[in-house]
């Protein structure tokens, strides 16, 4: 199976050449191909810089026109499409949220544990255009122009603009209930880990037991599941769940198969059971799900 995970291919060229972060345009003219959906970890910043057309986020399709923001975390499902007759540019900023923080746990749980225990609904991460500051649209055209341009110390103008955009984020999300700095924890035996978190994206679609994934760790099961609730805060079971109910949504949103292909191509071996995980991480059917995006299409 052909996950369409996109890793961080764009980041690697650009860290392999020394740059922290990715930024460029893109353009939809009228007739174009979408951006299909899909999903990553590290944080994209789109900016809409002409035109409009429409933002699938998580499920919920947004109209999306000059001068309108849109942070998408890590794990969103996202894809962009043009509208008919409207050449739809825009500025997207790529990052990892590792560039943020000085304690790498922090840049760990906010790639990871975050989207499962405590996701933060679509809308509250569109920006109207008449809520977006006269400094923060400087911010983003200084950034896109330092970085085609790579004067030296350019790495610091740039990341000193991000960290302003997503200060001003998380102080949103944090007024509206959603905490993205999660308190600190301590990193004891997160290396001990992280193998598994690797092991669950790239075969979740397969049959995966919290045993297998132990012993790939090379730890036994007792002190594995132990470990792995104390750091990431839930059950194996519940984020192997969530990883396979992410990848489901984006193969809902590609209407090409149906909800029982898709729950077995994820690797749920019970139609039920993966309607029952769908709705228990999405609050709605897959059914009930696909019904609202063809009807916002």
């Amino acid at each position: 199976m052909n996950v369409f995970f996109e890793d961080s291919q764009s980041l690697e060229f650009s860290l392999s050449r020394k740059h922290l972060f990715y930024c460029f345009y893109n353009s939809s003219m009228a007739g174009d191909l979408p951006i299909k959906a899909h999903w990553h970890y590290y944080i994209e910043i789109i900016y809409i810089t002409q035109g409009s057309g429409h933002l699938i986020l998580n499920g919920q399709t947004f109209r999306v026109s000059k001068g309108d923001l849109t942070y998408v975390l890590p794990q969103d499902v996202h894809a962009i499409e043009a509208l008919p007759n409207i050449d739809f540019k825009y500025a997207v900023i790529k990052f990892d949220p590792s560039i943020l923080f000085d304690a790498p746990f922090d840049a760990f749980l906010l790639k990871n544990i975050l989207p499962v225990i405590d996701p933060v609904p679509a809308a509250n991460k569109i920006i109207p255009h008449n809520r977006v500051s006269k400094s923060t649209a400087t911010n983003i055209e200084y950034m896109m122009i330092t970085f085609d341009e790579k004067p030296f110390g350019y790495e610091f103008m740039v990341k000193s603009k991000l960290m302003v955009l997503f200060y001003d984020l998380i102080w949103m999300l944090k007024e509206k209930g959603y905490n993205l700095i999660d308190t600190p924890k301590k990193n004891t035996d997160l290396a001990n880990i992280i193998p598994a978190f690797h092991y669950i994206h790239s075969h979740f679609s397969k049959p995966i037991t919290a045993e297998l994934v132990a012993d790939h760790c090379h730890l036994s099961y007792s002190y594995f599941s132990r470990l792995f609730k104390r750091i990431s805060g839930i059950t194996f079971t519940k984020y192997l769940n969530f990883t396979r109910v992410t990848e489901a949504e984006r193969l809902l949103l590609e209407q090409k198969l149906s909800i029982t292909e898709i729950g077995f191509a994820v690797g749920f071996g019970d139609t039920s059971y993966f309607i029952r995980q769908f709705k228990s991480f999405k609050k709605t059917t897959p059914k009930q799900f696909l019904k609202l995006v063809l009807a916002d299409n």
